[in-house]
């Protein structure tokens, strides 16, 4: 993982560097999420057990965008903040008795695959790529009528990693293009427990702002 790391790195770098060529953007974008664990041992059972629930989220991130003029493909490299986790909900005799809520921040570098459908007044677009997460912190709260949280870690993968695939459309403008856009990340790491893989779908509304550009 450490070495893909520094690959991830090198391939920030060096597009920033060679980039010749090529139109440069920056964009910056945030939104709402929804979130949840995928586990092997969903012990949803209708009289006892636990059932995985989403749970809202949210994040911020900017990117750095490289295209040429005459092609349709172009290639993104970002940085985010985000938080991942799952609701998961405890059943008695079929009666909910307790909420455990999972939160996991991460630091979240994309490496994007942009494909945009046709030139217009609207861009529609369609992405591909993975997602590389460095864990921060990934907490326990308990709500019930106790209340408690759990610092959870030291247990937890120090990284995660997702292929993401979605969906844009984009404004063009004079000077910015905002956009809009829907990613889904699906996780590939058991992150937690040895069985718990992330899901994640993200809703961003964003801007995009030339960068480098020469004067004609």
């Amino acid at each position: 993982m450490k070495k893909l790391c520094y690959l991830i790195l090198l391939l920030f770098f060096c597009s920033t560097v060679y980039g010749g060529g090529l139109n440069k953007e920056l964009q910056f974008w945030m939104g709402p999420g929804l979130a949840r664990y995928q586990n092997t041992y969903d012990s949803a059972i209708p009289e006892f057990g636990f059932k995985a629930e989403t749970k809202h989220t949210f994040f911020a991130g900017f990117a750095l965008s490289l295209k040429k003029d005459e092609s349709p493909l172009g290639l993104r490299f970002s940085l985010e903040y985000l938080r991942k986790g799952t609701n998961e909900r405890l059943y008695d005799l079929g009666r909910p008795v307790r909420l455990f809520t999972y939160n996991l921040d991460v630091l979240s570098h994309c490496g994007i695959i942009r494909i945009i459908v046709f030139s217009g007044k609207l861009r529609p677009y369609f992405l591909t790529g993975y997602d590389a997460s460095l864990v921060l912190k990934h907490s326990l709260m308990i709500k019930d009528p106790s209340n408690g949280s759990e610092n959870l870690t030291s247990e937890t993968k120090k990284f995660d990693l997702a292929a993401v695939g979605g969906v844009g459309i984009m404004f063009p403008c004079a000077n910015l293009t905002p956009f809009l856009e829907l990613r889904y990340y699906l996780g590939l790491v058991n992150i937690y427990n040895g069985n718990y893989k992330t899901r994640t779908l993200l809703f961003s509304a964003g801007l995009s702002i030339p960068i480098f550009q020469k004067k004609s």
